[in-house]
């Protein structure tokens, strides 16, 4: 699937959609997100810019910061670069073309968004993280 530049035509749930790229758990994290507080929406743009959405999204939130909502949106926020390598790690192990970054995918660089082959191996070989404040915390399945 090939990433789409947003564009803010249409409606909100192509926004959501177009975000979450078909993945539950990552519309699930975005609807949530938009009930508890309207002006998330505002964030969302920070994830694109991050170049992070569909599966990126859920790995960030459920498996780096634990399903910790504030802290998800914090990690977004801060532009965090242990998050960033976390879902990187996780992106590469899954044979995504698309990497996360630090900011500026929103001015549709593709050398900066897409893995190069090299980067999906190094990235790929590295153990999963997740956020040293949450570590310890179980999950509930």
């Amino acid at each position: 699937m090939e990433r789409k530049k947003l564009d803010g035509s249409g409606t909100l749930f192509d926004l959501i959609s177009q975000m979450a790229e078909n993945n539950p758990g990552a519309i699930g994290v975005l609807m949530d997100s938009l009930k508890d507080d309207p002006a998330s929406l505002l964030a969302f743009l920070g994830l694109d810019d991050m170049n992070i959405r569909g599966t990126q999204i859920w790995v960030g939130f459920k498996d780096y910061c634990r399903q910790d909502k504030k802290l998800f949106w914090k990690m977004v926020q801060q532009r965090d670069e242990n998050f960033v390598e976390a879902i990187n790690r996780e992106s590469a192990k899954q044979g995504s073309k698309y990497k996360a970054v630090l900011g500026g995918a929103s001015y549709g660089n593709p050398e900066q968004i897409v893995f190069t082959e090299e980067e999906m191996k190094e990235f790929a070989e590295k153990p999963k993280m997740v956020h040293p404040k949450v570590k310890d915390k179980e999950m509930g399945f």
